[in-house]
């Protein structure tokens, strides 16, 4: 029977390897006796099977994949640490919003207004406290165009304890009602005028003046601590309370 070379050739390695059948191999046998090629491949598979296996040749598989595995390993150390230095950066961030930033309205019903005068230069002194322990130490002021004016405490999200001596609570301060009535005529300011006084958000807050109000008069020793001191080249003044 004459069986085609691809069929014995195919049969080749299970022949070299003994795993064929019995029938099998008297076909290749008979085949391979009268087929030179077919023979000569027997023959390259023999020594393929034969050949030393080299150490180096069988290391490299194991080199590439410990080379990506490393590569990988890198990678993975490279993105967990921009990963960390963002989720730092980002909670930094957050903690500085949280802390620092003054957005927060103190309502009308946490201020407590303790005092109001009037001092003999026409300026009211006021003086007021916040009901509970946190810090306080920035205001905002607003005057609507009704004349509202509005002194508006301030606070970060996150506030601190209250500083007994550094924070805006329990002390004087002064507003010249007409010293800013005066500055609005001068400007353009479409005619705008102080008329009233609060503590607090607009809308809401505390009135401590109206107009044609009469308030109590300052004490002496409140003149004196209330004094204004001009600085020599004129850009403003302070008070000594």
């Amino acid at each position: 029977m004459n069986v085609p070379c691809e069929v014995i050739k195919d049969l080749l390695p299970l022949y070299h390897d003994d795993v064929c059948s019995a029938e099998s191999r008297v076909l290749v046998e008979k085949h391979i006796a009268e087929c030179d090629s077919c023979k000569e491949t027997l023959g390259a598979i023999s020594d393929e099977m034969e050949r030393p296996v080299n150490a180096e040749d069988e290391a490299k598989p194991i080199k590439a994949i410990e080379t990506v595995f490393k590569k990988s390993k890198a990678k993975s150390f490279i993105k967990g640490v921009l990963i960390a230095v963002l989720t730092c950066g980002l909670f930094a961030g957050v903690l500085v919003i949280f802390t620092s930033w003054k957005i927060t309205t103190v309502s009308a019903e946490m201020i407590d207004v303790t005092d109001v005068y009037q001092l003999s230069d026409g300026r009211i002194a006021y003086r007021f406290n916040i009901l509970d322990d946190k810090d306080l130490n920035t205001m905002y002021f607003i005057t609507t165009e009704s004349g509202e004016y509005h002194i508006i405490p301030r606070r970060s999200i996150i506030e601190g304890k209250r500083d007994p001596d550094l924070n805006l609570m329990n002390r004087y301060h002064t507003i010249d009602v007409e010293e800013m009535n005066d500055y609005y005529r001068k400007g353009d300011f479409d005619g705008l005028q102080i008329t009233s006084i609060y503590i607090g958000p607009p809308g809401g807050g505390v009135k401590i003046w109206e107009e044609g109000a009469q308030l109590p008069p300052a004490s002496e020793e409140m003149e004196k601590g209330l004094k204004r001191h001009y600085f020599p080249d004129g850009s403003g003044w302070l008070t000594e309370w």
